[in-house]
């Protein structure tokens, strides 16, 4: 491993990686510019390690039924029989953002039950990043609270992914609008909890927003994952006459922005339809309703009128006529999963812009986490990420190994390289540099 990436492992579970995994562990973790270091964070049951199924289906060559819920990450038979994660789980995987380049992630699933926090903040060590995972339904929580104090306490730029969005057409019924505003408290909600943290006290607080790309909906349940972009982009796929570049239209569709079908333009104040009534935001009109209606469509029509709404959308092709006839839940993962196509392009691109590179967070986290002389050598190929430098690893948890005789150390690489068979000196709590 060389500076800057934790030292993962990476579990086949009977799959082949899309990618070459010599170019992932060589060429592109040897640039820490192309890496991002990653925990994904959360309330119990919010769905982190079904957004880690989600990643794992667009960079892996996996046949699941959509039928069941993998949970790829929950490596131990005991987190699959009691379905929730017990240990971090690290995943290196390699991305491909909206532009099609490539970006190496060092993804860590953490636990999201109060029991196993130690193991989601020993993550947040390692990590430069967090994606924060809130369900839709049920909004920030205690635990949310918590690791989003942990976080801002780290140092850590957060990103934030609503998850569940299909609970709120399946289960909660309510209109476009309604989820608009739910959505909108949710950010609102992490927003004002970021601000409030004395973490950030004598700093500018960062602030979450869909329209600034920090923010990405998902459902996992669906197969599907999207920031304001990447939807941004699916038009003009629809659309190829639209001259609007998909950023432009990316910061036109949150917030109270509206568009005059008359005047063909977007607006700050909400112009009256045909019938005088204010036409409904932009993100309602442009995003949720479609999604909505896809929803409805295939929950209630026959399966010939599902077949040509596939065939208007250009996606009857790539969906097999016998999975027409499943049930409703395996055909609506079938369905939108091949409408969104890659789905985790947006958050690819979400995490290469708003999460720090190692090189870039590695000063800041040395100076804060080393407790070494910073005019030293070591020190000066921490802060540089210098792969030829000295070797440095921060350890950050221990693993019991197989047999119980022996423990694994999980930490990330500061500076320089580790290879199999080297020989490392443990520096405990009192070592002294001049002893």
């Amino acid at each position: 491993a060389g500076a800057g990436a934790p030292r993962v492992a990476v579990s086949k579970r009977n799959t082949t990686t899309r990618y070459s995994e010599e170019y992932l562990a060589g060429a592109l973790m040897g640039n820490p510019e192309l890496v991002r270091n990653i925990a994904v964070v959360g309330h119990l049951h919010h769905g982190k390690t079904s957004v880690m199924d989600l990643i794992v289906q667009d960079t892996h060559d996996v046949d699941w039924n959509p039928r069941d819920s993998v949970r790829y990450t929950d490596t131990r038979k005991d987190e699959q029989k009691r379905g929730i994660s017990i240990k971090a789980t690290p995943m290196s995987v390699l991305m491909a953002d909206l532009k099609g380049k490539s970006l190496g992630v060092n993804w860590i699933d953490t636990p999201g039950h109060v029991n196993f926090l130690d193991e989601a903040f020993a993550a947040m060590r390692m990590a430069d990043g967090v994606l924060l995972v809130v369900d839709a339904l049920e909004g920030v929580m205690s635990g949310t609270r918590l690791l989003i104090q942990r976080a801002l306490a780290e140092e850590l730029d957060v990103t934030l992914c609503i998850s569940k969005i299909d609970r709120l057409i399946l289960e909660l019924h309510i209109p476009p609008q309604d989820a608009f505003y739910k959505l909108r408290h949710i950010i609102d909600q992490v927003n004002a909890e970021i601000a409030e943290s004395p973490h950030v006290a004598e700093k500018t607080p960062p602030v979450l927003s869909p329209d600034l790309g920090n923010v990405c909906f998902s459902s996992a349940r669906q197969g599907w994952c999207f920031t304001l972009e990447q939807f941004a982009e699916l038009y003009r796929e629809q659309h190829p006459s639209m001259t609007l570049p998909a950023d432009a239209l990316a910061r036109r569709l949150w917030g109270d922005a509206y568009f005059d079908a008359a005047r063909r333009k977007f607006t700050k104040k909400a112009p009256r339809d045909e019938n005088g009534d204010p036409v409904p935001r932009s993100f309602v009109a442009f995003v949720l309703d479609p999604l909505f209606k896809f929803t409805s469509c295939i929950v209630g029509e026959d399966v010939s009128v599902v077949a040509q709404t596939m065939e208007s959308l250009g996606i009857a092709r790539s969906i097999k006529p016998a999975s027409l006839k499943t049930d409703v839940q395996p055909l609506l993962k079938t369905c939108l999963a091949a409408f969104f196509g890659t789905s985790t392009a947006g958050l690819a691109t979400m995490s290469r812009a708003h999460v720090r590179s190692p090189a870039a967070a590695a000063p800041e986290k040395t100076r804060r986490l080393y407790t070494g002389p910073l005019d030293g050598e070591r020190a000066a190929a921490m802060l540089r990420v210098d792969p030829d430098g000295p070797a440095a690893v921060m350890v950050c948890k221990m693993l019991p190994g197989a047999e119980g005789g022996a423990f694994v150390a999980v930490g990330r690489v500061m500076a320089g390289r580790l290879s199999a068979g080297d020989k490392v000196r443990v520096l405990g709590d009192g070592f002294e540099p001049e002893f």
